[in-house]
């Protein structure tokens, strides 16, 4: 099976989960679990291909080990481990003689769907580090999520100029009056398109850096010559931010638009902290760029702008739910009410006085319904999880580890998803929590393992190099040329220059004797009787190693080998040049072999 089907897979899967209603059904939640299960069983030997990103993965399962052991006690028989939990006395005297095992839950049984929202966090982070080592993994799936994010935004303005109380091809039923994409809660869509513009922005300013030399920011004439060359991707980048944004804001979620807004702030500090330097500079910065945010929200925020006059930032019916949550945790601390409970438990300590208005079947806060469903002891675990990768993420941004711009990228989704979580559910909904999961993880990988380490990796996975036929050859010539000294003819040698210390061996240096290591001058040629032999320049070291000379051959022409390693000023005519010291000019149609230039030998002094 080719190696790129599995990351392939998860991109593909990661850019459709947004698709289907924000896959909010179980039925679609499964799919794409199923879908990533299976790209990890493709990519298993990836697991422990880098050391680094051991610990994390290790850490992620031991706290899946302990939500399985939890939920576990939750739903065994009570009085083996727990206590029954509240309501089954009382089921128990409302049915009368049937009998009834009652549970530490308020369940029976373990609701199915509820198993959804956890797995496909897990699933993500998984995906995003056993993939995020991959060369060019990571700027891969950041630029899926951010063009099919873009296309999610289009559909979703012209959905709403056309049609705008359908969703996708069912009748909107909730949030008619704001655009919510492909999502049922507008609140999940602004999160999701406010990601999708942090992506979309960085990229932008990684081209403006390319372009302009922002050291010369107090510049306006050359920062203007700059701009003004139409980049095109500079000006693409932005236009796809700009419209990112546009949608969020037209998703009327506070919430969401404003901490988009604050995220673009972080991420702008993070990619821009060694320019500035300072902390002082950074929080100059933060401040100007809060002022410009507040004129761009009043100037283009519409709708969302006068729903915050009009109903302010928070909502007193939801204070009012996180109040009974709570109830709700200290009547249960230890293990919770069960996992998925919360709809059912929530009713009987909701507050009278808070209304009847609104289908609380979540707590509007992940974090509090985490406590609800799974007790104070696994949520703290999950907490001090989290907030290690959060913080990891920030500090790798700040030092620069990894692919800087994607470890930023993964900083700021994770921390827009972390602040708006705490005021309402977008991380348990899989259309959403499987794209800010896996590119977390992603990020995370890229930190971990620095760009260095991936180009290596990739390197080495190539196949070994092969000897070439010349280089075979030549060594085959070179172990023809070693003997013992006594059996070694006397050959013309070549004298040198000076020879340093790098200098290739195909520099002879000869020598006289086993102790002389003086350079003796090259002869014009044998004696007129003695044959043209292969000769081979040795010079003897203090261990008595001898090094090996070049022979170059030119090659054979009537039977007669042109072996003669001879460095003459201008070879006689018919009489092969094929000494590896270079000549000073040879004459035509001879080839130039040596590497080292001789000064000229003379003209008939013998070796």
């Amino acid at each position: 099976m080719p190696k790129n089907v599995a990351p392939l897979l998860v991109c593909l899967v990661i850019s459709l989960a947004p698709l289907p209603f924000g896959s909010a059904e179980p039925f679609w939640g499964a799919v794409w679990c199923a879908l990533l299960g299976v790209a990890l069983l493709l990519g298993a030997g990836r697991l422990g291909s880098e050391v680094r990103l051991r610990t994390p993965i290790l850490l992620l399962l031991s706290v899946v080990a302990v939500w399985c052991v939890i939920v576990a006690l939750q739903y065994l028989p009570a009085g083996l481990l727990t206590p029954a939990g509240p309501g089954w006395v009382e089921a128990g005297h409302i049915l009368g003689d049937h009998p009834l095992v009652p549970k530490l839950a308020a369940y029976g049984e373990i609701p199915i769907a509820a198993i959804v929202p956890p797995l496909s966090l897990v699933i993500g982070l998984l995906v995003g580090l056993v993939f995020g080592a991959e060369p060019g993994f990571t700027e891969r799936i950041y630029r899926w999520v951010a063009v099919a994010g873009l296309l999610y935004a289009a559909f979703s303005i012209f959905s709403e100029i056309t049609n705008p109380t359908m969703l996708l091809w069912r009748e909107k039923i909730a949030y008619v009056e704001a655009l919510t994409g492909t999502f049922v809660n507008h609140n999940t869509a602004a999160v999701f398109f406010g990601s999708v513009a942090i992506i979309w922005y960085l990229l932008a300013l990684r081209e403006l850096r390319r372009t302009v030399d922002l050291s010369r920011w107090r510049e306006p004439t050359y920062i203007f010559n700059k701009l003004k060359n139409r980049n095109v991707f500079l000006l693409g980048y932005a236009l796809a931010c700009f419209f990112a944004i546009a949608t969020t804001f037209m998703t009327r979620s506070r919430g969401g638009s404003l901490l988009t807004i604050a995220m673009i702030g972080l991420v702008t500090a993070l990619y821009f902290i060694r320019e500035l330097g300072s902390a002082r500079r950074v929080l100059i910065a933060l401040a100007g760029f809060a002022i410009a945010a507040a004129i761009v929200l009043v100037a283009a925020g519409g709708q969302l702008t006068h729903q915050i006059e009009s109903r302010g930032i928070n909502d007193v019916g939801r204070v009012d739910a996180w109040r009974s949550s709570l109830s709700i945790v200290y009547d249960h601390p230890w293990l919770g009410t069960g996992l998925g409970t919360f709809a059912s438990v929530f009713s009987a300590y909701r507050n009278p006085a808070a209304g009847v208005w609104g289908v609380w079947d979540h707590a509007h806060s992940t974090p509090l319904e985490l406590l609800v469903e799974m007790g104070v002891p696994f949520s703290l675990l999950v907490f001090a999880l989290w907030s290690i990768m959060l913080g990891f993420l920030v500090r790798a941004a700040i030092r620069g580890t990894g692919n800087r711009l994607y470890v930023i990228a993964g900083a700021g989704i994770s921390t827009l998803a972390t602040l708006h979580s705490l005021v309402d559910f977008s991380l348990q909904i899989p259309g959403f929590s499987l794209v800010c999961c896996s590119l977390v993880g992603t990020s995370i990988a890229a930190a971990l393992v620095p760009v260095e380490a991936i180009r290596r990796s990739d390197s080495e996975s190539a196949t070994a190099p092969v000897l070439s036929w010349g280089s075979v050859v030549q060594a085959s010539a070179i172990v023809a040329t070693k003997g013992p000294p006594e059996r070694q003819p006397a050959s013309s040698l070549t004298a040198t220059k000076g020879q340093s210390g790098r200098q290739p061996a195909s520099s002879i240096t000869p020598t006289r004797g086993a102790s002389e290591r003086k350079p003796v001058k090259a002869t014009k040629g044998s004696s007129g009787r003695k044959p043209a032999s292969s000769l081979t320049a040795t010079k003897k070291s203090a261990e008595g190693k001898l090094a090996s000379s070049r022979a170059a051959t030119k090659g054979s022409s009537e039977r007669k080998p042109a072996t003669s390693l001879i460095a003459t000023k201008g070879p006689s005519e018919g009489k092969p040049a094929s000494s590896p010291a270079a000549t000073k000019g040879p004459s035509e149609g001879e080839p130039a072999s040596s590497p080292t230039a001789t000064k000229g030998p003379s003209e008939s002094k013998p070796s």
